[in-house]
């Protein structure tokens, strides 16, 4: 999957580090 230019950060951070995506919502 190829991750659009206008993604932000914490978007393409979650795709890369699932563990990132819990530290962001909790």
């Amino acid at each position: 999957m190829e991750n659009p230019p206008q993604a932000p950060p914490p978007f393409t951070g979650m795709m890369e580090n699932p563990k990132l995506l819990w530290a962001f919502i909790h």
